[in-house]
């Protein structure tokens, strides 16, 4: 009995441990993402997007649909943090795109812009 109670917990703490091994580069990845957020806005049909200074250089935001047609660019001044508010009303329904990217880190969410009780709306997919 003393055995199994043993050899159960090697197990539990080596797999523990193997989970807890994140490599540095993919912690330093989650750093530089956390610094671009994409998020909705319950007002309206708006999408909010904020850009971190501390990454470095001119950050641009892409918009496309699912044949991978470019339907918005827009260009980040590379002077202080940006947020920035983007009116998605005139979207046609269906799943689109947004990318933001800035030098070596880059954001891409994906929304459904549908219709509910005949208003238009839209929502995120999860990562």
């Amino acid at each position: 009995m003393k055995k199994s109670i043993g050899i159960i917990a090697v197990l539990l703490l080596s797999s523990a441990s193997i989970f807890a091994a994140v490599p540095a580069n993919k912690i330093a990845e989650e750093t530089n993402r956390n610094k671009i957020k994409v998020q909705p806005l319950r007002k309206d049909l708006r999408i909010g997007i904020s850009v971190d200074r501390s990454i470095k250089g001119k950050s641009f935001v892409t918009i496309t649909d699912k044949n991978k047609k470019v339907i918005f660019e827009d260009f980040l001044t590379s002077k202080a943090t940006v947020e920035k508010v983007y009116d998605i009303t005139e979207l046609e329904y269906g799943d689109y795109t947004i990318k933001v990217t800035s030098i070596d880190v880059e954001l891409i969410k994906t929304i459904h812009v549908y219709d509910e009780g005949g208003k238009k709306t839209y929502f995120f997919f999860q990562d």
